[in-house]
């Protein structure tokens, strides 16, 4: 029985100015995210993985342009709402926590005012009410002395406070999907373990479904079900994270893989991906050919499908065919 999407993306492209010409940099991105799962959009930096996130959100830069497709949300089609329903649904239905966890946060303010201002912003309250509401997020997201933490400002407080302070405020006023950009970058190994678990648990405990834009192979394994994976602007594989990372299929996935660290590995150093990331989406073939050494002719001349069972798809002409676990990790 197929889930539920709550999330669901269809023949996403995007355009940024340059010039008197606009430049593909996201093209023809399908993604779903199931009610009550995590997603996790995995490539390396130029990828396209935040201005896909950005998109479902409306909020794309000036120069950046949706030039087609859609980006239905509880069976609601986004890209046709107005600047005013799209407010509606920022924060309200859709909870946001950015990378920068000091530059989402205003610096002249407190950190306790900024949640309750999202919880007034959001429900129906008196400031007292918000006040309260503001301190049980807090709570919620096991941040330490909360009445006085409440009345700290951003730069008194940790990396991994501020986060949590974030994650407050986008659950604030109870969305359906959670949607994290980067969430753990600037923060050290054991706090974003931590992270990673507070919002597990918040998934668990609130029903909300998560989309989490990421580079890094070992957040997805730790926190996600489903993993797609980018690469100069489109989607070249898509799965279960468990199925993904233990039979790739697409040789970029492989390379990816095997140029992470893994304790499971003893003794395996990670082998570099060869090659520059492209920069660009190719207008033919596969970008990821001029790095792949199973690549040939086809590969350069035409552009591959997604395609592959209903759960695990890849866009290779030469996809990778394995019979074990992390067979395919010798395979470039």
């Amino acid at each position: 029985m197929k889930e539920l999407s709550l999330l669901e993306i269809r023949q996403l492209n995007v355009t940024v100015r340059r010039g008197c010409h606009y430049v593909p940099i996201v093209k023809d991105v399908d993604l779903e995210v199931p009610e009550r799962r995590s997603v996790g959009l995995v490539g390396e930096s130029g990828s396209g993985k935040t201005t896909v996130l950005r998109s479902v959100l409306g909020l794309l830069p000036p120069n950046v342009h949706l030039a087609s497709g859609t980006v239905a949300f509880e069976g609601s089609e986004l890209t046709s709402c107005s600047e005013r329903q799209l407010r509606q649904v920022r924060g309200a239905r859709i909870g946001v926590v950015w990378q920068d966890a000091l530059a989402a946060l205003d610096p002249v303010m407190r950190v306790g005012d900024q949640i309750a201002e999202v919880v007034r912003a959001h429900r129906s309250v008196d400031r007292q009410g918000a006040m309260e509401s503001a301190k049980q997020l807090m709570r919620q997201v096991d941040l330490p002395e909360v009445e006085r933490m409440y009345n700290a400002y951003p730069h008194q407080l940790s990396g991994g406070q501020r986060q949590r302070v974030v994650i407050a405020s986008a659950i604030a006023a109870k969305p359906r999907l959670l949607l994290a950009d980067e969430p753990t970058t600037a923060l050290d190994v054991t706090v974003q373990d931590q992270v990673l678990a507070l919002l597990e648990d918040l998934r668990s405990e609130l029903g909300l479904a998560l989309l989490i834009v990421t580079h890094d192979l070992a957040i997805v394994d730790q926190s996600c079900d489903i993993v797609a994976v980018m690469y100069a602007g489109r989607i070249v594989e898509d799965g279960p994270v468990r199925e993904v990372f233990s039979s790739p299929r697409h040789h970029y996935t492989a390379a990816l893989l095997r140029a992470s660290p893994s304790i499971d590995r003893p003794g395996i150093l990670p082998k570099g991906v060869p090659g520059a990331a492209a920069s660009e989406v190719a207008l033919r073939g596969c970008a990821f050919a001029p790095r792949c050494l199973k690549a040939d002719a086809i590969c350069f001349e035409t552009t591959p499908d997604l395609t592959g069972s209903t759960s695990h798809r890849a866009a290779c002409h030469h996809r990778i065919e394995t019979k074990g676990n992390n067979a395919s990790a010798g395979s470039q």
